[in-house]
């Protein structure tokens, strides 16, 4: 009787797993085409990750020179403020108190300005802390992407 349950339990699994295979066979063309779509959409996301790795990377190349040009004016200022701070100190006929007002008062300017150099310097930082966001978040696509491929 045990052989008889046993080749039963035997032939009923057998019977199902034929009927899964037989379901298998018969989706076989939708599994395809379900494959080609997922190949497809990692393809369009891999062209789009490509394209986004290009944006950024003439971005920062459009940071750097606005970075080079900040520098660049940032010395021409601090040492135009050295001069009108070395002609301050120069007494004589030369200079009247108009001149010294007119002097403080391009000080003043420059001061300014300078306070808006260290805004630009902040808002700067933020633009690098927002690139290096992008590439980690470029990172998470390429991991997303190389599971995708292993799938």
């Amino acid at each position: 009787m045990k052989i008889l349950n046993s080749l039963t339990l035997t032939i009923e699994n057998n019977l199902l797993l034929a009927k899964d295979l037989s379901l298998i066979l018969t989706n076989e063309p939708q599994i395809r085409h379900q494959i080609e779509q997922l190949i497809q959409i990692r393809n369009k996301i891999k062209e789009q990750f490509n394209l986004t790795i290009q944006q950024f990377e003439e971005l920062v190349q459009r940071f750097n020179i606005s970075l080079n040009e900040h520098n660049s004016l940032e010395k021409r200022l601090t040492t135009t403020l050295c001069d009108i701070e070395r002609c301050l100190n120069l007494t004589g006929d030369n200079f009247t108190s108009q001149t010294r007002q007119y002097l403080n008062v391009k000080i003043t300017q420059k001061k300014n300005n300078n306070n808006k150099n260290e805004f630009v310097k902040l808002k700067k930082k933020k633009i690098l802390l927002l690139i290096v966001q992008v590439y980690r978040s470029m990172f998470v696509l390429n991991h997303f992407e190389y599971q995708l491929m292993l799938k």
